[in-house]
């Protein structure tokens, strides 16, 4: 293991984040180089010493203290925040219309040749040969 993978490592040991196999290939690196067992003993005096500093006490009053004196939050109003949001839905719908109407222009082809047909062939082409209009005319 290099120098400075065992580095890594023993901040992630001090944090209690290393795995147990990382944790003995650490040992085994600080067993046979002096130099980070050196770095090892320091960041460890370092963190009791850390732990020996007392917190601070602080007034009860700080925590509103410094709420209030935050920026307030500007409110929107309502048209201000569903205003985009019904522009948005609007030109959908138009847009929707539009493409239907012109989709339905393509499909829907008027045809002259159904004002040739007679009856019976206007029948059979559009009902079929066996119709409920067949059993109605009787």
């Amino acid at each position: 293991m290099r120098c400075s993978k065992a580095e890594r490592y023993i901040s992630l040991k001090l944090d209690n984040h290393l795995s147990a196999r990382n944790a003995r290939a650490l040992k085994e690196h600080l067993r046979m180089c002096p130099s980070c067992t050196d770095i090892y003993k320091q960041y460890t005096e370092l963190e009791a010493r850390l732990a020996e500093i007392p917190s601070p006490e602080y007034p009860p009053y700080l925590h509103h203290r410094i709420m209030s004196n935050l920026p307030a939050k500007k409110k929107r109003s309502a048209l201000q925040r569903y205003g985009l949001g019904y522009a948005t839905a609007s030109l959908v719908i138009l847009l929707s219309l539009w493409a239907g109407t012109i989709v339905g222009k393509m499909v829907i082809e008027p045809q002259d040749d159904y004002l040739s047909q007679t009856q019976s062939e206007y029948e059979a082409i559009y009902f079929g040969e066996h119709t409920i209009l067949e059993y109605y005319d009787e």
